[in-house]
């Protein structure tokens, strides 16, 4: 058996090299931190955002006007049902999200997930009886369905095994931190503009985070992973490098390379 350095010789001998292309395959990837200081927030922030959208409607069923404006006084299954609907899209759509998310990619279901969010919640904005409201809430079930999907998928493929338990923890605890802030956030919108500043507020909330999850994933759609097929594969980056993918490797902003972990580790 011929040792890794002398299959390493043989691949960069095969590889052509154009202008700006080192002569030699770069192996000694610096490990970076980009991960944890874009990446990692930006999976939070998309976290939250999704989980203050589902913990409104527990705050509006107690206010009075909201529940006058839908003919609600005095029927709690109806009431209920708000919250039922939603529920109901969301977990049928977690499973077709799965399927989204291995057909287009982590990036264009994210930015489809958070416009679908921002339109069926000023939806319900706007909704003028709670056949309508019960028919926004369903839709905005089926948007917020990519969460998980596109979280797990952006963990797969930006953060070593290594690391898994370290992430999931920290991007997960998102829907701690939406539950601790939506709640406060939502009364006050309540009581400083009424119900439909909440669905409002919270639209607008949803676009807001397009900007910084757009920016993020953009960058990172520029680098194809060729190691998603096997070792020993070529991995072609922004920056004219070319790299051996005997290991698992993600692309940096400007070219920089990061070794996310060993493919069979």
């Amino acid at each position: 058996m011929r040792p890794a350095s002398s299959n390493r010789e043989q691949a960069d001998e095969g590889v052509g090299r154009g202008p700006g292309v080192r002569p030699k395959i770069a192996m000694s990837t610096r490990r970076s931190a980009v991960r944890w200081w874009l990446i990692a927030p930006t999976l939070v922030l998309f976290v939250i955002v999704n989980q203050l959208d589902k913990t409104n409607i527990s705050v509006l069923i107690a206010d009075h006007q909201f529940l006058s404006d839908f003919h609600l006084l005095g029927q709690p299954a109806r009431m209920g049902f708000l919250s039922s609907v939603f529920f109901y899209a969301y977990g049928v759509s977690l499973m077709l999200w799965g399927f989204v998310v291995d057909r287009i990619g982590p990036q264009r279901s994210a930015v489809l997930g958070v416009i679908g969010w921002g339109l069926t919640t000023a939806w319900c904005a706007v909704a003028g009886s709670v056949n309508e409201l019960y028919m926004a809430r369903f839709a905005l079930g089926l948007a917020e369905g990519c969460m998980w999907p596109v979280c797990n998928s952006y963990v797969g493929r930006w953060f070593a095994v290594r690391e898994q338990g370290r992430i999931q923890a920290f991007w997960v605890n998102g829907t701690q931190i939406g539950v601790a802030v939506g709640l406060p956030l939502v009364t006050a919108l309540l009581f400083s503009g009424g119900w439909r500043t909440v669905f409002w507020a919270y639209s607008a909330g949803s676009v807001a985070i397009r900007e910084p999850d757009g920016a993020v994933v953009h960058r990172n759609a520029s680098c194809r992973r060729s190691t998603e097929r096997g070792h020993g594969e070529l991995l072609a980056c922004p920056a004219g490098r070319t790299l051996l993918a005997d290991h698992a490797l993600s692309c940096l902003p400007g070219g920089d390379v990061l070794r996310t972990g060993h493919l069979d580790s």
